[in-house]
């Protein structure tokens, strides 16, 4: 009677796999030896991808002007197609002028075409032009204006420089190898445009920023609580290296901090650090300065930032840079990679974030553990102390010129206080500045009242501290 039983399971089974079997093994024998190739083929295609990139395309081969081109989008295939892209070079007259990368669609083997709108599900981005610092021309893309093409490499003698990252399809070396996917899956030809400056190699002969200084700019309409609507940070250096054309850039890394305090400050501190991560890249040497706001200095940490500040009301919280590194760098055409020169390293003060100033400015590099280690021998030494200046103004351009004018009156200061013709603004200035620099003068004084009242704030001793100050400074007034 088991055996009965056995036997009709076995049978139901044997029935289903044949139920499945059979219409698979009709289907197989029905396809011709093409229709499969195809298949494997089109199985390589992602399609409904979506490609984002950003280019900074700089051209100085007239020398009398500039001319720059910014592009920046976001293009998303439709279901039935794969976006893609291929190099084109372009010369002028013989020689190489720059490369573009072009914009394709791809269904099948049969059906690939440029970039239209049938196979594009939304667009969304815009191209600026500049001569100079003056807006030249722009354009905004859509699934109606879709962009064809979008600058890709520079020339070998740095009068044309073009970064370019992309993310989100595939990139071919030419139309062979673009032609080869399509047909077989053939990946072989394709790219890596966006190289990684680390991957490529320190040389000596690149130099390093010079007198880098930070400065404060602040900008716009201020509110009833005196907090504008700007701030930005100012960083120059000086021309040391004139013989250096377009071609050399600079990046700039960071670290941020966090410090919180429990239970309304009189809690135990806390600091957390972040890795190190990206700011920006592609500013151009020359310039010998960079300006960012402060929203676009921290963005890098914004996950960090919202994962370490305290969200109650009880517990206090505040963060700033703990580090910002700079190098130079260039693209090599003979060896197709990056070269770079060692790290300007401007350290910010480690003990308490909240009476934050900056620290010292070394030059030096990254050991294999990830440790910096300065170079004595630099124009910085062992470390040189930044002296920060301030500009303000309606607009950015006009608090840089502030700052620009108060950088110059304070090498031309002669030692003597003179402020007849100052307003009001810098008289407050010089008081605050003034304070401070002599509170900081005071040597032992703020450990001292931070040993006394380690129990409180930071904040409230620092304001005890300074009104002791403020009565020295009141009572010497008053004589």
């Amino acid at each position: 009677m088991k055996i009965e039983k056995v036997k009709s399971k076995l049978k139901k089974v044997f029935n289903l796999v044949m139920g499945v079997l059979l219409p698979v093994t009709t289907l197989l024998v029905s396809c011709n030896t093409n229709a499969l190739v195809v298949h494997a083929a089109e199985s390589y295609y992602n399609k409904g991808n979506t490609v984002t990139f950003t280019t900074n395309y700089c051209n100085t081969k007239d020398k009398d002007h500039t001319y720059r081109t910014t592009q920046t989008g976001t293009i998303q295939a439709n279901a039935d197609y794969e976006i893609v892209a291929v190099l084109v070079n372009y010369k002028y007259g013989v020689d190489f002028d720059h490369s573009t990368l072009a914009f394709k669609i791809i269904k099948s083997a049969s059906e690939a075409y440029n970039l239209q709108k049938s196979g594009v599900t939304s667009c969304f981005g815009t191209e600026s032009n500049f001569k100079d610092a003056a807006p030249l021309s722009s354009k905004v893309y859509s699934l109606d204006n879709l962009p064809s093409e979008i600058y890709a490499k520079g020339n070998a003698d740095g009068s044309i420089t073009v970064s370019c990252s992309i993310t989100g399809c595939k990139v071919f070396k030419d139309s062979d190898s673009l032609n080869a996917y399509i047909t077989s899956g053939d990946t072989s030809g394709m790219i890596e445009l966006d190289k990684d400056i680390d991957d490529g190699v320190k040389d000596p002969d690149i130099g390093y920023l010079h007198n880098l200084q930070m400065n404060q700019l602040q900008s716009g309409k201020q509110d009833e609580n005196g907090i504008y609507e700007r701030y930005s940070d100012r960083f120059t250096w000086d021309d040391t290296y004139p013989e250096y054309d377009s071609s050399y850039l600079v990046e700039v890394r960071g670290k941020c901090v966090v410090q919180t305090r429990g239970f309304l400050g009189l809690g135990k501190t806390k600091t957390y650090t972040s890795d190190i991560e990206n700011i920006a890249k592609d500013i151009s040497y020359n310039d010998l300065e960079w300006i960012v706001s402060s929203t676009d200095k921290y963005a890098p940490f914004n996950s960090f930032i919202n994962e370490h500040m305290p969200t109650n009301l009880v517990m206090t919280g505040v963060y700033g840079m703990r580090d910002l590194y700079f190098r130079i760098y260039k693209w090599s055409e003979a060896d197709d990679c990056y070269h770079y020169g060692p790290w300007v390293n401007m350290h910010f003060v480690d003990d308490d974030v909240w009476v934050s100033v900056d620290g010292d400015t070394t030059m030096g590099d990254f050991d294999k553990d990830g440790n910096f280690i300065v170079d004595p021998d630099s124009d910085y030494g062992t470390g040189k102390k930044n002296d920060v200046g301030v500009g303000v103004g309606d607009t950015e351009e006009d608090a840089k010129k502030d700052n620009d004018r108060r950088n110059e009156e304070k090498k031309n200061d002669d030692g003597k206080l003179d402020l007849s013709n100052s307003s009001l603004t810098d008289i407050w200035n010089w008081f605050t500045t003034s304070l401070w620099n002599l509170y900081n003068s005071l040597g032992f004084i703020p450990e001292f009242f931070q040993k006394i009242f380690s129990f409180l704030p930071t904040p409230i001793y620092v304001f005890l501290g300074i009104g002791i100050v403020i009565a020295i400074v009141l009572r010497v007034l008053g004589r």
